[in-house]
């Protein structure tokens, strides 16, 4: 049978991390008309330091579509792309048609997720309060990372507003299959069936057993060079085993609510990039300033 020829993605999930994007991915790669990528965060699209793969070339990542079946659309979610400068230009440089989905989540929750991520993961940070108020280039990378206004607006200086859809976690939360069907509208695909199940996890939380272990997975130099001697029919199997190896690294972890005097700092922090949403969107955001 003759392998259908991979063309560049006609949709991007760019972020915003810790907002929903996996579980949107794991979705819509069930759907029978829409590809994603076994590969996450392929990164093409990005220079960013230490996690962009645009020098490794276009051959590389049309590679990383592997299994492609001709199927009508054909996408990929990279959070790099919401925060690096250097994305929007690269992503109109090659694929100036494409559709860009953004799910954002209030950003003050994204930040304190994005922090308990950084501790599931191994690293060692101080308790957050301290932290994120610490100008430490971490903390900066989290509080930047949720101040979607400046990425909106560099991604508005190469795309129409009309091929950008906004979704809110809070909607993909409360009604997920309104959520998906907008999305696929969108995306002009076929709607889900009302049975098809939502009800699923994509990233639990949790805190590793050993610190160690889950470092030396979250580094990205080791993955890549692993997934570099296998060849690439071995994918799937190595993503399993790496998924599996991270879980049983796991032990099931609910953190605390945050601080509400730090929340408040942070509210006020935010104001600025959610008034800007609320006028972008015509939509009230006022649970977000609280």
């Amino acid at each position: 049978m003759a392998v259908s020829p991979i063309p560049w993605p006609t949709f991007l999930v760019p972020g915003a991390g810790k907002s929903g994007t996996t579980y949107l991915l794991d979705v819509l790669k069930q759907h029978k008309e829409i590809f994603v990528p076994y590969v996450k965060e392929p990164a093409f699209f990005s220079t960013y330091p230490g996690i962009g793969l645009y020098h490794k070339g276009v051959e590389f990542y049309r590679k990383q579509f592997w299994g492609y079946k001709g199927e009508p659309h054909i996408g990929e979610g990279s959070t790099v792309y919401m925060y690096d400068p250097e994305s929007p230009k690269l992503i109109r440089k090659h694929i100036p048609n494409v559709k860009l989905i953004f799910l954002l989540r209030n950003p003050v929750d994204r930040v304190y997720s994005n922090y308990w991520q950084d501790i599931k993961a191994g690293v060692h940070l101080p308790e957050f309060s301290e932290f994120i108020f610490s100008g430490s280039e971490r903390a900066y990378e989290m509080l930047y990372c949720s101040q979607y206004d400046v990425h909106l607006r560099r991604y508005l200086e190469y795309f129409p507003k009309e091929q950008i859809l906004i979704v809110l976690s809070d909607f993909l939360k409360s009604n997920p299959h309104a959520a998906i069907n907008s999305v696929l509208a969108f995306l002009e695909a076929s709607p889900l069936p009302e049975t098809f199940r939502l009800d699923f996890v994509s990233n639990p939380s949790a805190l590793p057993r050993s610190r160690v272990l889950a470092r030396m997975l979250r580094q990205q130099a080791i993955t890549q060079t692993i997934k570099g001697i296998v060849p690439s029919w071995a994918g799937p199997f190595l993503k399993r085993m790496l998924e599996n190896l991270r879980h049983a690294n796991q032990v099931a972890f609910q953190y605390p609510p945050m601080d509400t005097t730090t929340r408040k700092r942070l509210v006020t922090f935010f104001l600025p990039t959610v008034e800007w949403l609320e006028k972008f969107l015509e939509m009230d955001l006022s649970h977000w300033k609280q």
